[in-house]
């Protein structure tokens, strides 16, 4: 485990009862699905969203269009926070390696006299991580009414790990890759006159304001041009045709995940007079 206590958290969170949530500022920007976020909703039900307030006590399978999304589900199902449980929260570790934890606490799941607490941490570097403490042989607990996984903001992507399935078992824990990168987007290809100036048009698909998204150009082939590099458009003066051009898109987010676009840009032969 990379959390040896994964449940030393120090700070309570002001949310009891059944069906609540409660909003909580991270201590750091944290990207999911390929956006920074800066904040999270929590609800008593076993899962923290991204995407606004949720409370949702039926859980479903994933991916799913209806709320919550852009969601981590720990262990989500029909849970109250009552006068023996808590939510709590804590960082542990030191930048760039520190880590958010949300710690449900010896939580009912609603109906049963079972109990059961497990936990989540988010890490600078994308990284999510649960894990799960008190977990007896009993159905309920190990996740037969639960959802275990995570969703995208749309609810077209998730990693589901279990739905309804008693999967868990004492001290379970498992970690999520989630720093998707950016998409890069070099725009289409293009065809222009002999000696014509044109323009490439780099793209980023993070949908984020927030996010610092860093563009790098190159030029695989093709008759050699001067192009500033780091800059997501870029003016070319004319070439001479014929001639074919093509370059590479490189684009990084604040978290070093990249990925790449090509285009290819034909140039017609000079006209005659």
């Amino acid at each position: 485990s990379r959390i040896p206590s994964m449940f030393t958290t120090t700070t309570p969170v002001a949310l009891t009862g059944d069906d609540e949530q409660a909003t909580v500022n991270l201590p750091f920007p944290f990207s999911f699905y390929g956006k920074l976020r800066t904040s999270a909703n929590v609800s008593t039900n076993g899962f923290l969203s991204f995407g606004g307030p949720a409370t949702a006590f039926s859980n479903g399978s994933l991916p799913s269009a209806s709320t919550p999304n852009a969601a981590i589900y720990p262990f989500w199902d029909d849970l109250v926070v009552d006068t023996s449980a808590s939510v709590r929260t804590g960082i542990i570790g030191t930048a760039p390696g520190r880590a958010f934890v949300v710690e449900w606490r010896n939580v009912l799941i609603h109906g049963t006299q079972d109990r059961l607490t497990f936990g989540l941490a988010l890490f600078e570097d994308g990284t999510v991580h649960v894990q799960y403490d008190g977990i007896d042989s009993l159905p309920r607990e190990q996740g037969a009414s639960a959802t275990i996984g995570l969703e995208n903001d749309g609810g077209t992507i998730a990693l589901q790990q279990s739905s309804d399935v008693p999967v868990l078992r004492n001290q379970t824990a498992r970690s999520y890759e989630v720093n998707f990168p950016p998409t890069a987007n070099a725009g289409p290809d293009q065809r222009v006159p002999s000696g014509q100036p044109f323009t490439l048009d780099g793209l980023s698909g993070t949908g984020d304001p927030n996010d610092t998204v860093d563009f790098k150009w190159r030029q695989t082939s093709g008759r050699a041009v001067v192009l500033d590099e780091r800059s997501s458009e870029v003016a070319i003066a004319g070439v001479e045709g014929p001639a074919r051009l093509d370059f590479e898109l490189t684009v990084a987010d604040s978290f070093g995940a990249t990925s790449t676009d090509t285009v290819s840009v034909t140039v017609d032969g000079p006209s005659s007079k």
